[in-house]
């Protein structure tokens, strides 16, 4: 049987699987928020994907129809420091040593 969306070659094909070499949500998962007013913006990730998190902000902060600002970015990026995820990255290995 095969379903749009399921089965061979739909989304469910496509997840990473533990001998795939790809991060897969038992690599754990980050979740963080910001809250502006009635905006809400969640960003879920798993370390191997900070760059793409990153490359989301910069796409939101581009985007006249969104409110996300450079500040918005800077107090995301700071709570994430307070709470040592940074530390927890290059531990990790998944952070340049620049």
């Amino acid at each position: 049987m095969n379903h749009e969306g399921h089965g061979e070659g739909g989304l469910f094909s496509r997840l990473p699987t533990p001998d795939s070499g790809l991060p897969t949500p038992d690599s754990g998962l980050n979740v963080a928020a910001v809250v502006k007013g009635d905006e809400r913006y969640v960003f879920l990730w798993v370390d191997a994907y900070w760059p793409d998190v990153l490359d989301t902000i910069r796409r939101f902060i581009e985007d006249p129809q969104l409110s996300f600002t450079q500040y918005d970015r800077d107090r995301f990026l700071k709570k994430l420091g307070e709470q040592g995820y940074f530390e927890k990255l290059a531990a990790e290995g998944w952070m340049d040593d620049e």
